[in-house]
């Protein structure tokens, strides 16, 4: 019960992840260009949280994605 009480004190959903990844791979300049997928394994429901982030070059690495079989373990 502990766990779940100090997981629940902290939420961060795969949006959120995404996000804080976004903002690490951003500020490197030794990164040109990328993109982020995470995804979250739900044990509660009937699918997985997903979200797919980039960089947003004009002529980059573009936000599709479709390669959702990879991110399951």
């Amino acid at each position: 019960q502990a766990f779940a009480e100090l997981n629940g004190a902290h939420l961060k959903f795969v949006e959120d992840a995404a996000r804080l990844l976004y903002r690490e791979f951003d500020g490197d300049r030794r990164i040109a260009d990328f993109r982020i997928a995470c995804s979250h394994l739900e044990s509660l429901h009937s699918h997985d949280a997903v979200s797919v982030i980039n960089k947003g070059l004009p002529s980059g690495l573009s936000a599709d994605f479709s390669a959702f079989r990879d991110l399951i373990c």
